[in-house]
Order: C-alpha cells, then structure tokens, then sequence
C-alpha cells in the first residue's frame, strides 16, 4: 500500500549534473517518517511553521548528493502522527541522529529540507505549539508525558489454537525483544535515545496487544509493512508467516487489512 516514487525531481535544484531513470523504490524507514511529519505539518500551520525553521537551520549542501521522493494520491500513511507533541519529538529524533552521523537519516533530511525551502520561513525562533512543554524550540527529548503505544502482535488463527498461554507469552517476548534490539541498534545501544514511541514502551508500562489473523491478512499485513520498511518482526513455520510485531511507531489501525483482525482477551 505505502511504496512512493524515487525521482530525480527536487524543490530545490540540487542535482547538477546526474540524470537519473525514474524508478519505483520503497522508502527506507527514515523517509517513511518523514513524509509522516511532512503529512502532519499540512494539516497543522503552528507545527508547519515550527518544522519548516527548524529544518531551515540545517545547511542545504549536506544533502545535494540524494534524491528526493514524491508522494502518490493513493499512498497509506502507517507512521499517522496524531498531536504536535508526538510529531515535534519525531522529528527531533530524526535530528540527533543526523547531528549524530547516523548517514541513513540524509535522504531523510532531504526530503526534509526539500520541504522546508518550498516554503517560507524565517529564522529558528521560540514557536509555541499548544502542548503542555509550552515554547520551542528547546530540548525535549524524554521530557514528554508518557503515552501507551502498544507493539502490536498478530497470530495465525491456526497455530493458536495449538499454543498454550506459555506459548504465546513466550512468542511475545521473543518478538517484542526483537523490536527493541532493532531500535537500541538505531539509538547506537542508548535507551534514552529510542525513538519516542518505543522509548516509551520501553520505559513504561510495554503494553502488548495481541490479535488473531487469518494466513492471507497476515501475508497483505506484512507487505504493506514491507512496503514502508517498517523495523517489525517476524516468526515463520513451514506454513509461512506466523506471527508479526508491530512497533509502537505505527497505528494498527491505519493499516486497511487490519480491520478483519480479532483481539484477543
């Protein structure tokens, strides 16, 4: 569902002298979490504007040697921001890694930047964003209120009926640990620089959910998960698929297949 088109266009004229073939390509997880600040700064003009000088600080050269990426109508955002708060930590996450010489975060901030110069903004200056830290920007990562984003596990419908609870809290514990070696391995082995959402399962209460789901939704699930590069993980048998987490960074429910799924109690 979520893949976008590589092209050699850019806002800002960048690339000199190569010619690319356009060619279809699938975002890498940082690019994915940028068109989700990028979709949320549409719809909300103090965060846009917020967005736009904080990216505006970064100096334009360090990315000239990236293409950017244009968005399709019929793309599904599964990395949904849903309050300025999540959104301002997303993306100064995404700017400690790049100031942390993280190079998987440059197209990133490509595309970022891209943005930001389409379109008007003034220097970096304090922007109050109606949020409880009150006036931006400052540093505030980790000093947000706790909120629950679960990691999501969904289950064959088939193979649970051969596990046990010790089972399934075994599969939990192994997919969930996984999730968050992945996310250690982003923040360079420092727990206090997860990305926010998983930072806050983390530190906080690691509520799971778990669904049941039928071969086929679990196989349209993981390819639109793969689609957006999302860092889940996975457990197969000899049927395929049997299990997938789904990190804290993303809303089950905008996932369109997700709506055939069963919780289970």
């Amino acid at each position: 569902m979520i893949h976008f088109e590589k092209t050699n266009y850019c806002t800002v004229k960048r690339m000199k002298q190569h010619q690319h073939t356009k060619q279809v390509q699938f975002l890498s997880y940082y690019e994915a979490l940028a068109f989700s600040l990028i979709d949320f700064a549409e719809k909300n003009t103090t965060f846009s504007q917020w967005l736009s000088s904080s990216v505006g600080a970064f100096t334009l050269d360090t990315f000239e040697n990236f293409t950017s990426v244009v968005p399709q109508p019929h793309h599904v955002n599964i990395f949904t921001l849903h309050d300025e708060q999540q959104a301002v930590r997303r993306a100064q996450w995404i700017f400690w890694l790049h100031d942390n010489s993280n190079r998987d975060t440059l197209p990133a901030m490509t595309l970022l930047s891209n943005w930001a110069h389409a379109h008007e903004w003034e220097e970096p200056k304090a922007v109050v964003l109606g949020i409880e830290i009150g006036v931006l920007p400052i540093g505030i990562m980790g000093k947000m209120k706790r909120k629950h984003h679960p990691i999501d596990i969904l289950i064959n419908t088939k193979k649970l009926q051969a596990l046990s609870k010790a089972d399934i809290a075994k599969t939990s514990v192994a997919l969930t640990g996984e999730i968050v070696q992945k996310g250690l391995i982003r923040a360079k082995g420092n727990a206090n620089l997860l990305e926010p959402e998983l930072g806050d399962w983390f530190f906080g209460e690691k509520t799971v959910v778990l669904y049941g789901a039928d071969k086929n939704t679990l196989t349209l699930i993981h390819d639109t998960l793969i689609k957006a590069n999302a860092p889940i993980s996975l457990q197969r048998d000899t049927n395929g698929i049997s299990a997938i987490a789904i990190p804290p960074t993303i809303y089950l429910g905008d996932i369109p297949e997700a709506n055939t799924l069963t919780i289970l109690q």
